[in-house]
């Protein structure tokens, strides 16, 4: 029997993310791991269960892990996908290590264009942000908290 993921519209795959979203901002790691893991099966053509994942880990302390899982699975589904390598920059700016991050987010911010988009908004505010500052784990606590902070919606 062949498996093929279910059909989950855009809106509705929002929804259940945000719901993902503010679990990991309330500490329910557990159940927002399970949910992005969930929208990842219903469906793989998109990065967002990807980026739930990852910052499930990071509010777990675990940035590193994060910064290695966006590297070694989520930017090898998608390669060179610019959102994936701004929370690649993210993730490694939570982890202390502001080169690489900085190296990853100014890719972002230098694509043609990429000003109209709001991953590389999210990553000139990240390039911006001094990290004896505050830490960049809460810049968006919830997916609409990025939509805010990004412009995008």
């Amino acid at each position: 029997m062949t498996s093929t993921a279910l059909p989950l519209d855009r809106e509705s795959m929002r929804l259940i993310a945000e719901i993902g979203f503010i679990g990991t901002q309330t500490g329910q790691l557990g159940a927002s791991r399970a949910i992005f893991d969930s929208l990842r099966v219903l469906r793989p053509d998109s990065s967002l269960p990807l980026i739930g994942l990852a910052l499930v880990l990071i509010a777990a302390n675990k940035p590193a892990v994060a910064a290695q899982f966006l590297r070694d699975s989520a930017l090898t589904q998608f390669p060179g996908d610019p959102e994936l390598t701004a929370f690649l920059g993210l993730a490694l700016q939570c982890a202390g290590k502001n080169s690489e991050a900085q190296e990853a987010l100014s890719k972002v911010v230098e694509q043609p264009g990429a000003t109209a988009m709001p991953y590389a908004r999210m990553a000139d505010k990240l390039m911006a942000m001094n990290t004896g500052a505050g830490s960049p784990v809460n810049l968006f606590p919830r997916w609409s908290e990025y939509e805010r902070i990004t412009g995008q919606g």
